[in-house]
């Protein structure tokens, strides 16, 4: 066209480009294309056999020169502006430039040859996807209405866009929730996993419609998180330099997680052929300190080989401040996948001190018994909880006196020492020590202590006090009853069963702790009345007999008290002066209570500490405990174990039998827990010397 050129090199007024806008719209769009034409092979030639089109020198003149005026009267390159409608207006806002409005490129008819010009000078009459694209670039990091971008989205899905490496590289996500961020595609999910990832992750399905997911799949979005999201999750946590209420609760969820995924046997990813068990990610992970332990009141990350975890509450609170401790109470399948080694697997050193001297008369006496020791640890009912101790430790045994004597425990190469005197040890060797600290009528007691610590077979130091203290013919009788099958009797117990004379020395020796006898209690038990007698008692032994607890909290007469080894144990002075108080005097805990039994052994053979009945004649359990430790919940298991098996006795509905914890202290969660559980909490001050 002659004289374009020259034209367009001078800057032109509205009127000029106007002018120039009608004359190109008379010009054959034809017009501003050539063709090329030739051929492969010219012999055969009936007609061109390729062709290809180029722009004019006239098109390219227009496309190349700034002469349109945008809608702030700026001149512009044709392919720089947009077409000035409501709908890319609406999409695009301001972050485009607009015709000049003189121009109208509304898709009318009327409009057919100013929409053609535009379209071959390369005006953009409605967005595309690299524009939508720049809007994002341009809204990122800002304050934008969601739903401004919301219709961004929506206008790629609409046009098959799946900009992957733009929005893996750039931050082109946008949440209001938990914060308002723009986010890269590997950093969202659209599944809400804040549970596990907090604030770090960017979640998707509170914020856009269901119909735009696959969109975001599409261009790299999680749906949710795998795996290997959890491992470097974990790595990520474990960095910090405090362990934060937010951290531990996320730690916990991130392991629950984890589990889970173990469990299944999952990948490390849905679309990755490498499983989570045996991956270098996990490896890793597993090695590192990555696992959160508490030692004290303060939580840390540490290695897998640090953590134990508390199955003997005694030992534990030794170790509390010097070792770690796992203290996830949900995740103990995990603890054990793991291989966390229990604080009970602390190994044990027995230290004499002072004079010692072997007592002759109680190791003649204690040998005395070895058949029916050893009958009992074979008997069916306890044969199995012996399964780290020898009963052949047995032969030989002797009783040793000694001055005193203290213990101590090492742990992952840590030693603390008991800081209680030792009372009594069975050790190795065959030596039973007792300290010159126990009176000599204690030493059944003891002797049983030490020996059913070292076998941890429940009920071995009741058995052992039985034989030291009562009619072989009356104990056997007893405990055969319960459990003991004896090989080789050493007399007919039918005929002294059969023997008036032993029925009534059975009736006034066996006598619980109100002086009821045997089958008093037995008519308590099997009364058909929904009430309780008070005038019962126990077929146990007096309160100076307990159960075997190898986790409670409260300390015990000696140290190493039920742990795999030998060792002092038994029921604590402590324990059995708060036993005996409320036993006594049972308006501490509350009015209108009395007493049953101490020790009442339920048809399950479980033991409760204290059995009270109301005026009404319902029964009241009652579960004593010292000192109890924040998060130690045994107590209060125990007696919602205690309310289910004296509901069910009697006949009751559970929530009508009342349940109580007594303790010298109760930390503030037991209390929670107790409250939850519908356990009633008594707390009863040690009295003063």
């Amino acid at each position: 066209m002659e004289g374009l050129e020259s034209f367009l090199s001078v800057s032109l007024d509205h009127d000029q480009v106007m002018l120039l806008w009608r004359i190109l719209e008379k010009v054959d769009a034809k017009s501003f294309q050539g063709k090329y034409q030739w051929d492969n092979d010219y012999r055969k030639r009936t007609y061109w056999q390729n062709e290809k089109s180029f722009d004019t020198d006239t098109l390219i003149l227009l496309k190349s020169t700034p002469w349109l005026l945008d809608d702030q009267n700026k001149p512009r390159k044709p392919g720089e502006l947009f077409a000035p409608t409501p709908e890319n207006r609406r999409l695009l806002g301001s972050s485009v430039p607009y015709l000049h409005p003189s121009i109208d490129l509304a898709d009318k008819p009327e409009n057919a040859k100013s929409r053609t010009l535009a379209s071959t000078l390369g005006l953009h009459l409605r967005a595309d996807t690299a524009s939508v694209l720049n809007y994002i670039r341009s809204l990122s990091g800002t304050d934008i209405d969601l739903k401004v971008v919301r219709a961004l989205y929506r206008f790629l899905d609409d046009n098959h866009a799946r900009p992957v490496e733009d929005f893996a590289r750039g931050s082109l996500l946008l949440t209001l929730t938990p914060l308002h961020r723009w986010w890269k595609s590997h950093e969202v999910f659209w599944q809400d996993e804040s549970v596990v990832f907090g604030e770090e992750r960017g979640y998707l399905e509170h914020h856009y419609p269901e119909s735009l997911k696959l969109f975001f799949l599409g261009v790299g979005v999680a749906a949710n998180a795998q795996p290997l999201d959890y491992l470097k999750a974990i790595q990520t946590l474990s960095s910090r330099q405090e362990v934060t209420p937010d951290i531990y609760v996320r730690t916990r969820n991130l392991y629950r997680r984890l589990w889970n995924a173990i469990q299944e046997d999952k990948k490390l990813r849905d679309n990755d052929e490498q499983k989570l068990i045996g991956s270098a990610d996990w490896d890793e992970v597993r090695t590192s300190e990555s696992w959160l332990g508490r030692r004290g009141e303060q939580y840390n990350f540490c290695r897998l080989e640090q953590l134990v975890w508390n199955d003997h509450s005694y030992i534990a609170n030794l170790f509390a401040e010097s070792l770690p401790f796992w203290d996830l109470e949900d995740l103990r399948e995990f603890r054990d996948y793991l291989k966390v080694q229990p604080c009970s697997q602390a190994s044990v050193s027995f230290h004499p001190h002072g004079a010692r001297e072997q007592s002759i008369t109680w190791s003649e006496k204690v040998r005395e018994q070895l058949h029916w020791l050893r009958a009992f640890l074979n008997s069916a009912r306890w044969k199995e909880q012996h399964v780290n101790a020898s009963i052949e430790e047995l032969n030989g045994l002797q009783v040793w006196l000694v001055e005193q004597a203290t213990i101590s425990y090492t742990l992952k190469g840590v030693s603390v020492r008991d800081p209680e005197p030792c009372l009594t040890y069975f050790d190795d060797d065959g030596v039973l020590w007792i300290t010159s600290e126990a009176a000599e009528e204690e030493y059944p007691d003891q002797i049983g202590d030490a020996l059913q610590s070292y076998f941890r077979v429940s009920e071995l130091r009741e058995f052992v006090k039985d034989l030291l203290t009562r009619r072989l013919e009356d104990v056997l009788r007893i405990w055969q009853k319960r459990g003991l099958e004896v090989l080789q009797p050493s007399l007919d117990l039918e005929q002294a069963d059969s023997d008036p004379a032993n029925a009534d020395r059975e009736s006034e020796g066996v006598q619980t702790t109100d002086g009821a006898s045997e089958q008093n209690m037995e008519d308590y038990v099997d009364s058909s009345s929904p009430g309780i007698h008070t005038n019962t008692g126990s077929v146990s032994p007096t309160a100076s007999t307990s159960l075997n607890r190898s986790t409670d909290s409260s300390r015990p007469a000696s140290s190493g008290w039920q742990v795999n080894w030998g060792g002092s144990g038994g029921e604590s002075e402590s324990h059995r002066t708060l036993k005996e108080r409320v036993a006594t005097s049972p308006n501490l805990i509350s009015a209108g209570l009395k007493l049953v039994s101490t020790e009442y052994e339920f048809p399950s053979l479980d033991r409760v500490d204290i059995l009270l009945v109301t005026e009404q004649g319902r029964p009241v359990p009652v579960e004593i405990k010292t000192y109890i430790v924040p998060g130690d919940y045994k107590g209060v298991w125990q007696a919602v174990k205690y309310k289910h098996l004296a509901a069910t006795l009697h006949r009751l509905r559970c929530e009508d039998v009342r349940s109580i914890l007594v303790a010298y202290e109760i930390p503030d969660d037991v209390k929670a827990k107790c409250v939850e559980m519908g356990i009633e909490m008594v707390i009863i001050p040690p009295m003063t010397k």
